[in-house]
């Protein structure tokens, strides 16, 4: 099934834990104030693509249920950053 967001919505999955360079595995604490999600689909929206890293602070986004998959959408204007 493909989902795509409306208007100026991000649909992205949150990143529980981040490989480091040297192979190590630094896990998000769910008590920190930005939180951190991959990109899934996009609706109209210039300032992110597929695949990037975004970061969104704590109660921006509104968590769906996509088959099993937790996911979340987000609007354009609560991104706080993109790392590419």
């Amino acid at each position: 099934m493909e989902i795509k967001p409306l208007f100026d919505r991000v649909l992205a999955k949150y990143i529980e834990e981040e490989e480091t360079a040297g192979g190590f595995y630094i896990p998000q604490n769910k008590g920190d104030k930005v939180q951190a999600y991959r990109v899934v689909a996009v609706g109209d929206v210039e300032s992110v693509k597929v695949l990037d890293k975004i970061f969104v602070a704590k109660y921006a986004a509104y968590e769906v249920s996509v088959g099993e998959e937790k996911l979340a959408l987000i609007k354009e204007s609560d991104i706080l950053a993109v790392e590419r």
